[in-house]
């Protein structure tokens, strides 16, 4: 019943949303998709990734009918099947956890490593 709920308000909110923006800050150059069975691709930032700002933008494609949950958070995929959002980082190594589930209970789920180091 939870997912349901849940299902109806982000397809309802990605109704009345316009286009997320996006930025290139914080995204390595180098940076190599990352993709699963469910069409859920993540394109920044890469894995294992050393960054010197105290906040990432994880970037990502996916088909619209997925919900996207990054560390917990519901993230909207827009019309044209683009979704980010910043996360804020502690010094050090982060997990950021991506989870994609589509209405037929199948879920997908990838996993980032994000090091945050601060410039001295």
């Amino acid at each position: 019943m939870k997912y349901w709920l849940i299902l109806l308000l982000v397809l309802g909110l990605a109704a009345c949303s316009g286009p997320m923006p996006t930025s290139a800050s914080n995204t390595p150059a180098s940076a190599a998709p990352t993709s699963n069975p469910l069409g859920l691709r993540i394109l920044s930032p890469e894995d294992n990734a050393v960054v010197h700002a105290p906040q990432v933008e994880v970037a990502g494609e996916a088909p619209a009918d997925l919900v996207i949950t990054i560390n917990d958070e519901i993230v909207l995929v827009d019309e044209t099947g683009i979704f980010s959002i910043t996360v804020p980082l502690e010094e050090g190594p982060n997990l950021i956890q991506i989870v994609a589930s589509n209405v037929g209970g199948n879920e997908a789920s990838i996993d980032l490593i994000v090091t945050y180091e601060p410039e001295s």
